[in-house]
């Protein structure tokens, strides 16, 4: 299944938006909106946004995500922690291991844990 990646900087510190397309749909997922709402929703035009997915809570990767919302109506993923700690609204738990449709794709939610030197 061909999928494309596009990547976006935006916001005041340079931080990377993503958006996933199933090219065989032209469904999308956006990754992080973290500012500038319009150029993320220019990124997704001629896409249905099928999930809005926030890696973690922090002002740089959620700063559009009330716009994007509005805008696309796509259901956010977040980790319920992240959205206890930085009071974030959210449609459908982040887990670890999760798979996320989007048009014929079949994405995973992973996490790192313990990759540090001894």
């Amino acid at each position: 299944m061909p999928a494309r990646l596009i990547t976006k900087e935006v916001g005041p510190w340079p931080m990377n938006t993503y958006l996933i397309v199933c090219e065989e749909t032209q469904a999308s997922m956006i990754v992080d909106p973290g500012a500038d709402a319009n150029a993320i929703l220019a990124l997704a035009k001629g896409t249905k946004v099928q999930a809005i997915i926030i890696t973690h809570g922090h002002p740089d990767h959620t700063g559009a995500l009330a716009e994007v919302k509005d805008a696309t109506n796509a259901p956010i993923y977040l980790h319920p922690k992240d959205a206890e700690q930085f009071g974030l609204a959210f449609d459908r738990p982040l887990q670890d291991g999760q798979v996320i449709p989007v048009g014929n794709l079949r994405l995973r939610a992973s996490t790192l844990l313990g990759t540090h030197p001894v």
